[in-house]
């Protein structure tokens, strides 16, 4: 109501943390291509040699766009490990929770993620070892 009668961005910014935008596109195969709805898409890739593709046209079509991009500028998974001096396995995000920590914090409609606590067991690695705990799951 704000927006239509103030104008104002107070009133834009109350509109949408009251709003949830859903954008839905069936995807497109080589059965259904449709030319007008691929210059409708608003979704795109940048290339390395800086070409702009529409999400609709790169993997509807792999062999014309994706596949051909992947071969031309990705490198295999040891190639990189040898170029950047890390392993890859090692870029995964694994969470420590503290040794002493009982709850994990939660996200919920009735605290909005803002210090809302959930009571779950801790399970702290060691999951192939004997004797983990009682949360563990594992045949003690």
């Amino acid at each position: 109501y704000n927006i239509i009668i103030k104008h104002d961005y107070h009133s834009v910014g109350d509109w949408h943390r009251r709003s949830l935008f859903l954008g839905m596109m069936h995807f497109m195969d080589p059965y259904n291509h449709d030319e007008e709805r691929l210059r409708r898409c608003d979704i795109h890739y940048l290339t390395p040699d800086m070409r702009i593709i529409p999400f609709c046209a790169f993997n509807v079509i792999p062999h014309w766009y994706r596949d051909r991009i992947q071969a031309m500028y990705g490198i295999p998974i040891a190639e990189w490990e040898r170029r950047t001096g890390r392993k890859l396995k090692d870029d995964f995000y694994k969470r420590q929770l503290p040794s002493k920590q009982q709850a994990v914090p939660m996200a919920s409609t009735k605290t909005a993620g803002f210090g809302g606590f959930k009571q779950v067991p801790v399970i702290q690695g060691g999951l192939e070892k004997e004797g983990c705990g009682p949360a563990c799951g594992c045949s003690q």
